[in-house]
């Protein structure tokens, strides 16, 4: 089981809905459901927000605290578990999305919750299906390292790091 899991660090949380705005993203991929773990119980936090139409889809990594109102923030959840078992049986892992592409995944403080072997998978679900990835700084190593990316796109607020990935330019 996954620790709480909770977010505190501001600039993750200003990262996260600037680089939402700055692409105009439409449909965000939110792996690891950081609006959940930062306690927000809306899509907006200190004046910024995600657009009421945008398509928002969460993996929560942490499915044991239940809370029902991000039922209502997020257009589609599936548990770690249920959108891993969607992958190994290829079977659509977002009814909302209809076979399109997101317009941004995001994994946060997320990935090293994740085991290998589910990182991996949920990496590659994002090579096919989004076309930017925004993580953070070990993410984007990993990535480069195991050979999916040629490399990204540091993003630097404070002594945070961030890794931008536009997937078709920086895919290997």
């Amino acid at each position: 089981m996954h620790g709480i899991g909770t977010i505190t660090d501001s600039n993750t949380m200003f990262c996260y809905f600037e680089m939402i705005e700055k692409l105009g993203a439409k449909s965000i991929l939110d792996a690891g459901m950081l609006l959940k773990r930062i306690g927000a119980v809306s899509r907006q936090m200190a004046g910024v927000e995600i657009n009421a139409e945008a398509v928002l889809c969460g993996i929560d990594f942490y499915p044991e605290i239940h809370l029902p109102i991000f039922a209502e923030v997020y257009n589609e959840i599936r548990t770690e578990k249920d959108f891993i078992h969607c992958l190994d049986n290829n079977l659509e892992c977002f009814a909302c999305m209809k076979n399109k592409k997101f317009d941004l995944a995001v994994m946060l403080e997320a990935g090293q919750v994740l085991d290998e072997l589910d990182q991996i998978k949920i990496t590659e679900y994002f090579m096919q299906n989004v076309n930017g990835i925004l993580a953070d700084e070990p993410v984007g190593k990993w990535m480069t390292g195991r050979g999916m990316i040629k490399g990204y796109y540091p993003i630097c607020i404070e002594s945070s790091r961030f890794a931008w990935i536009p997937v078709k330019e920086l895919r290997s």
